[in-house]
């Protein structure tokens, strides 16, 4: 990647900077990506789980949905996320795009900083 030779570390590249958070979760081994979080949060994690889309949207329909409230109404083509203002009970699909919105919901619009702020 990036023109690089692999390192001669069993094949892991060294952990990248916080800023680039996304970047330390392609890492073979969730160890970077913990360190990562860690160190921008100042919260010491003992435990890692991972789940992906399907997984997150299965686990939001098996609790019977969570409950979110909006305080401004929340519109956001690229996640496909339209909220009215106000109290919600969200499933799986709709859910999953509340956490993996960027935009129009006014925090840290467009990064994912205030994408996890929101989460």
């Amino acid at each position: 990647m990036h023109g690089t030779s692999q390192p001669s570390n069993g094949g892991q590249r060294p952990c990248r900077t916080p800023a680039e958070t996304n970047g330390a979760r392609p890492q073979p081994s969730p160890a970077c990506t913990v360190k990562t979080v860690e160190k921008m949060s100042g919260v010491r994690m003992d435990h890692y789980l991972e789940v992906d889309f399907k997984g997150f949207q299965k686990f939001v329909d098996e609790l019977g949905g969570v409950d979110v409230t909006t305080h401004r109404a929340i519109k956001d083509a690229s996640s496909h996320l339209s909220l009215s203002a106000g109290k919600h009970t969200l499933k799986g699909e709709q859910a999953l795009a509340l956490v993996r919105t960027r935009h129009g919901v006014g925090v840290g619009e467009g990064i994912d900083l205030g994408r996890i702020q929101l989460q």
